[in-house]
């Protein structure tokens, strides 16, 4: 059986930090997760909310052992190819150690605050399925030729390719996707 935490995104910075902290030295815990909201999921929508993949940077930094990711990167909030390029330079810098989780997305009141269209049910697995593929090729290849229905785009390097032979799972493929 393997262990995960996650914290919430309205806790101060320095609580967040130590409890990565505390996590990364206790062999329990195996990975530790950020969330995807821009507004603190089933809280206060008024309270404060760090951005997920921004504040996973930092507290990666913070460990040494855990894997870490976000869960899940909402597909409609980013286009998938710069989420590919987002991912392939988080998992340069934790030295190989990102989970990378992909989702549909389904928080309306935040889409509305952010100008962002969630789409109908059908619409959001259409863009995710179309999307989560996009970027599980440019996972598995390091670029990718992308013309989508759902998204479109040329050429795109990740940069997958300067990860060194130190990553603490060379053997292993670019990531975990988890959907």
């Amino acid at each position: 059986m393997r262990f995960a935490i996650t914290v919430g995104q309205g806790l101060p910075w320095a609580t967040q930090c130590a409890l990565w902290e505390a996590a990364d030295e206790a062999v329990l815990w195996e990975s530790a997760w950020t969330g995807d909201h821009f507004y603190p999921f089933l809280s206060n929508p008024g309270g404060p909310c760090l951005e997920g993949w921004v504040s996973l940077a930092g507290l990666a930094q913070r460990t040494r052992r855990l894997r870490v990711g976000v869960l899940v990167s909402g597909m409609p909030y980013r286009h998938p190819a710069v989420l590919a390029k987002m991912a392939a330079a988080l998992d340069i810098a934790s030295s190989g150690r990102l989970e990378l989780g992909l989702g549909a997305a389904c928080y309306q009141a935040e889409c509305d605050a952010y100008g962002i269209e969630l789409g109908t049910a059908r619409q959001r697995m259409d863009r995710f399925a179309g999307s989560s593929a996009m970027v599980s090729t440019s996972c598995t290849s390091g670029s990718l030729d992308a013309n989508s229905t759902i998204r479109s785009s040329s050429r795109f390097p990740t940069n997958r390719s300067s990860v060194t032979a130190s990553s603490p799972a060379p053997s292993r493929a670019w990531l975990t996707l988890m959907v």
